[in-house]
């Protein structure tokens, strides 16, 4: 009896059932394809920080900034100098004096973010940094001196219905803030 070799029986059961291979093979292989290729997880919150313009830069450059209860009206650069990704951790905060405790929003910068907001308020004393989460300006820091430990105060207007309630959307903001760095952390991409 004439043995057939392994690579002869397997091409012929291939041909047997040729429709069977044809109809499972791309199931199995895009299996493999998108089981391997896990989406990475987005951030919800995008936070970035941008300087205000001066009046005398170009219209090209700046955009107008409105906060969001105030009212008020500010000019900042379009091109944002630090990003989410350099946020090390976001803390709900008060500060100021006993008896005049204004809350506001604590975020502590990289040792790369914070070297270079130190090198603008170094020579910006007295313009701001704007706060913008999901493209909204949220929040100001107005810079009085230089700001040597990386540690930012932004003074955040959100629409409340007292105290108690700002406190609150304060603190939830902080917490979905850090919620996104870790997120980016993880998913470095």
């Amino acid at each position: 009896m004439k043995k057939t070799p392994l690579f002869l029986s397997v091409v012929s059961v291939a041909r047997v059932s040729s429709r069977w291979f044809f109809a499972v093979m791309p199931v199995v292989f895009s299996a493999i394809f998108f089981g391997a290729c896990t989406p990475t997880a987005k951030p919800d919150y995008v936070a970035v920080v941008f300087y205000e313009a001066p009046s005398t830069a170009s219209a090209l450059w700046r955009d107008e900034v409105v906060m969001p209860v105030s009212g008020l009206r500010y000019h900042c650069f379009k091109k944002p100098e630090v990003t989410i990704r350099d946020f090390m951790a976001v803390h709900a905060v008060e500060i100021g004096p006993v008896g005049e405790r204004t809350p506001a929003l604590l975020v502590q910068m990289s040792e790369n973010a914070a070297r270079k907001l130190f090198q603008h308020t170094l020579v910006a004393p007295g313009s701001r940094l704007f706060l913008s989460i999901n493209e909204r300006y949220v929040g100001l820091h107005p810079i009085h001196g230089p700001v040597r430990d990386g540690n930012f105060y932004f003074y955040v207007e959100l629409p409340s219905t007292g105290p108690e309630d700002f406190a609150l959307k304060l603190r939830k903001l902080a917490l979905d803030l850090n919620a996104s760095i870790l997120t980016l952390r993880k998913n470095p991409s």
